[in-house]
């Protein structure tokens, strides 16, 4: 006989199989696990008391069925209905070369139809010029032929009528000499008089039309040499240079070109580029709004500028050691990016927080599978733009929430240019998949239509569908992030100074000025002199996101810091000098170059 296994026995069933381990343990018949295997009777037994449990399966079991068969037939009436089928790339490029063949083929038809056209509109010209000649040809000779005629009875008549005796020739002015004389009227003066009027008044008018023709030229020769004077003034005044500092927002720029902000903002979308008030504009940009408004831009060189370089040199290469990846979550509002981070935050990140009160900093690490991985959030993506236009890749990995029921929306497409302008490695999460109209399928769709072909589509983007109010999925979004740090191969030096970039700043009532660092570079102890922007100071205390105490922290690490002179701006850069005295020597020119274009501006 054959023997079958506890837990095959509660597969049939659907039931636990420590609901038939009690059972057992209750008829006292001895089994060490679910893998144990038991005899026909024993299985009887079992079969016999949960044999109710079994046709409520069996039923479930039809039922399912059942539904499977009517929600196969609905997709296929779906597929039917909307015929979408995805091709191969063969298919693809076969499709491309016969649309390529058909639009040549109407091109050559239609270059025919219109030489045909053009060719029966000659032929109907010709004919049409061909008629004309014929008809005038016709009229003129019945022209000449009524001349001839004409002239034939003219000369006839002429004959008839001819007179052989002569006319004698009078001369009218001595006629008139000869009635004039003598009577008291003299009309031969009063014609003289009015011919001599009417030449008078025909001189005046050529006069006055010819003084209004040289006034006339004398004016346009007027205008024509002020238009030459102008264009050689232009010509000889050089454009006037400008001090500009790099990454100015547009309220400063509009200032020093003595323009509103709003003219520069109107400026920027004719160039296609999109930009606030406050927002940051790179020297290519600056230069040409510079040119546009008539300005050549020379660049502030920064004093100690190359303190904030993280460029890696040799050293940092031999020294590099692996780091955590730093994580960006970005998506449209109410897309449940909000909820995936709560998520990950409350069962992934260790509990209990020292001083009870939990600092909010915006970043925080998460431990999973004995890998860290350094979350960042980015609200507005002001930090984002200002850290993608400085060039510090402050971001790894960037997750694009996208909610199952909604599609791409305006933000979303927002972040997709952010990442691709950065050039950093994207993780679609399609979140709400507990909804009952989620439709993933929709998503892809929609991403496929802004550039982004996920690997189901046949793309290189990994797309999971995830659930941050139920947690399904998430686990799979944490590996997949974690297969990304592996093709990635990050790694930065520790044994330098710490320099990093400023991700989140506030003015604590207790505390003063704290600013959220992330550190992409070196190791940051408490006691080190540092600069932040244009301003110095010295770490007093550094503190995680659960408000520990640290003495030190690492690449990757975002931590947050006191001992700020003033409140720092998000995207600062930040970077520890060994040597306090050359650290205020630099933080005073950066100050004086700083005064000097906030003087710039009230002027």
């Amino acid at each position: 006989m054959a023997k079958t296994r506890i837990f095959q026995i509660a597969k049939d069933l659907n039931i636990s199989h420590t609901d038939i381990l009690h059972f057992l343990k209750a008829r006292k018949i001895e089994v060490s696990s679910h893998m144990s295997p038991v005899d026909e009777t024993v299985h009887q037994m079992i079969m016999e008391e949960f044999a109710k449990d079994k046709e409520l399966v069996d039923r479930f079991r039809k039922e399912q069925v059942r539904r499977e068969i009517h929600d196969t037939r609905l997709k296929e009436q779906q597929e039917s209905a909307k015929k979408l089928k995805l091709l191969s790339l063969t298919e693809q490029r076969e499709l491309e070369k016969k649309e390529i063949k058909r639009k040549a083929d109407k091109e050559i038809e239609e270059k025919k139809r219109l030489e045909e056209e053009s060719l029966k509109k000659e032929d109907k010209v010709v004919k049409q010029e061909k008629e004309y000649d014929a008809r005038k040809r016709k009229q003129e000779n019945l022209e000449k032929d009524h001349k001839t005629a004409s002239n034939r009875k003219a000369k006839e008549l002429k004959k008839k009528f001819k007179t052989s005796r002569k006319l004698r020739s009078i001369n009218l002015s001595d006629i008139q000499t000869e009635i004039g004389a003598g009577t008291s009227k003299h009309p031969s003066a009063k014609k003289p008089k009015q011919q001599e009027k009417v030449h008078q008044s025909v001189k005046t008018k050529v006069k006055g039309i010819l003084a209004q023709m040289d006034t006339k030229s004398k004016k346009k020769s007027h205008k024509k040499f002020k238009v030459k004077e102008e264009d050689e003034v232009l010509e000889s005044v050089e454009k006037p240079t400008l001090q500009v500092a790099e990454f100015s927002n547009v309220e400063e720029l509009g200032k020093i070109f003595e323009v509103t902000s709003s003219d520069v903002i109107q400026i920027c979308i004719e160039l296609g580029i999109l930009v606030t008030k406050n927002q940051r504009v790179d020297w290519a940009m600056i230069e040409l709004l510079a040119e546009h408004f008539g300005f050549i831009a020379e660049k502030i060189t920064d004093v100690g500028e190359d303190l904030f370089d993280l460029e890696k040199s040799e050293d940092d290469l031999k020294n590099a050691t692996p780091r955590a990846p730093i994580v960006t979550v970005m998506g449209h509002v109410d897309h449940g990016k909000t909820s995936l981070l709560d998520y990950i935050r409350e069962t992934k990140v260790a509990e209990g927080e020292s001083g009870g009160i939990t600092q909010h900093i915006g970043a925080y690490k998460v431990e999973y599978n004995d890998r860290q991985m350094t979350f960042l959030d980015t609200p507005g993506h002001e930090a984002f733009t200002a850290m993608r236009a400085r060039g510090a890749q402050v971001t790894d990995i960037v997750i694009l929430v996208v909610a199952a029921d909604d599609a791409v929306m305006p933000q979303t497409i927002e972040a997709i240019s952010h990442t691709k302008a950065a050039g950093v490695p994207m993780v679609v999460a399609i979140n709400k998949m507990d909804k009952p109209g989620a439709d993933p399928e929709k998503v892809r769709r929609s991403l496929s239509e802004h550039e982004v072909l996920t690997e189901s589509w046949g793309g290189k983007v990994q797309d999971i569908e995830i659930s941050a109010k139920t947690g399904d999925g998430i686990d799979n979004l944490m590996e997949s992030l974690l297969l990304e740090t592996d093709v990635l191969e990050l790694k930065s030096n520790k044994d330098c100074n710490a320099r990093g970039t400023v991700v989140d700043s506030r003015l604590d009532k207790g505390l003063g000025p704290v600013g959220t660092i992330l550190i992409q570079k070196g190791t940051l102890k408490v006691g080190d002199p540092f600069l932040c922007g244009d301003f110095p100071g010295k770490v007093r205390a550094i503190t995680n996101e659960h408000g520990i105490r640290l003495k030190e922290a690492g690449p990757s690490d975002a931590i947050q810091i006191q001992g700020y002179v003033q409140v720092p701006q998000a995207a600062d850069l930040f970077a520890v000098l060994d040597d306090e005295k050359e650290l205020k020597r630099i933080s005073g020119e950066r100050q004086r170059i700083r005064r000097e274009i906030e003087h710039k501006k009230m002027a």
